[in-house]
């Protein structure tokens, strides 16, 4: 198993783990840290894999919060500007790292793969095999986790949801329904738009999903006074 270090979706994953540590440490105040956390999704995107696209969810979900918490067209504007500067900001270090974009011979280049991925990606490398659903579940489990703690983890998010319903105006829980908002499409993504049966692409929603165990312990803690 030592070959899965050496995958690009490992380093990937250190990425998304990065910009949420530093959307942590920003506890939205949308300063430094928000912007660090753009720049580590960024790099997630351009030096890791462009598959990492699919968490620009944690940033636009974070930026929406000043909506969120209080329904006003000025709020709003200013969300969407922090939304639209978080995916600018991604796209512009996507092609910084990533600089034969700016030729056309390089984005046609670059366009073509990435039509092909998204080719092999639904057709299960061309051989038209559909992957059942349920098929990549178990992969999931027998490469990263038991179907018992899949189902753990399961019952934590769907318990999760509930309690941020009731916490959700302390600062710390916001940060956790980004995750949870983005840990969902990611997998729906996966589990649904990815016909294959590899494991190493969920590894990013798997950290993601362990770490909703942090604010569950610590309502726990609340709850009964520990």
């Amino acid at each position: 198993m030592v070959w899965i270090y050496f995958k690009p979706d490992v380093l990937q994953a250190f990425f998304i783990l990065c910009t949420v540590y530093f959307l942590c440490l920003d506890s939205f105040s949308y300063k430094k840290n928000f912007y660090l956390a753009i720049l580590m999704l960024g790099l997630g995107v351009g030096v890791a894999k462009f598959q990492a696209v699919m968490f620009l969810p944690l940033l636009i979900g974070y930026s929406f919060f000043v909506f969120l918490d209080n329904f006003s067209l000025k709020n709003f504007w200013i969300s969407f500007k922090y939304s639209l500067g978080s995916i600018f900001g991604v796209l512009i270090i996507w092609i910084v790292t990533n600089p034969y974009l700016l030729h056309p011979a390089g984005m046609r280049v670059w366009w073509n793969m990435f039509v092909l991925n998204m080719k092999s990606n639904a057709t299960n490398h061309f051989s038209y095999n559909v992957v059942p659903v349920i098929d990549k579940i178990f992969i999931i489990n027998t490469f990263f986790i038991s179907s018992l703690v899949c189902c753990v983890i399961l019952f934590v998010i769907c318990s999760f949801i509930i309690l941020l319903i009731k916490n959700r105006e302390e600062k710390f829980y916001k940060i956790f329904i980004c995750i949870t908002f983005s840990l969902v499409i990611s997998i729906l993504y996966l589990l649904y738009a990815v016909n294959k049966e590899w494991g190493i692409y969920y590894i990013s929603s798997a950290y993601l999903a362990i770490l909703l165990l942090i604010p569950i312990g610590k309502i726990w803690r609340a709850y009964y006074n520990v």
